[in-house]
């Protein structure tokens, strides 16, 4: 941290930037849902192929997949934070 406002102890800006960097944070900055379905999805590993980020896992694809297919059969407004977690599980 080269540079911490004067106003805020060195450690609580370090934790506050690592806060602000977390993959959560940055879901919710985008306006993304924030449950166990998107975060399973949006944290697995990726690589880039042909400008498109691919999920490297097979298993964690084929997680991902079952979770689309039971999400698919429901409209998104009734996509509850209830549903959704009985969908992950």
């Amino acid at each position: 941290m080269a540079i911490t406002p004067y106003r805020v102890i060195r450690d609580q800006w370090k934790t506050l930037v690592n806060y602000w960097n977390t993959k959560r944070t940055q879901l919710q900055k985008k306006g993304t849902k924030i449950d166990r379905v998107n975060m399973f999805i949006e944290t697995q590993p990726r690589i880039d192929k042909n400008k498109m980020k691919t999920i490297i896992d097979d298993e964690a694809t084929h997680v991902i997949s079952q979770f689309e297919e039971h999400l698919r059969d429901i409209p998104a407004e009734e996509q509850t934070d209830i549903i959704r977690e009985q969908v992950f599980t």
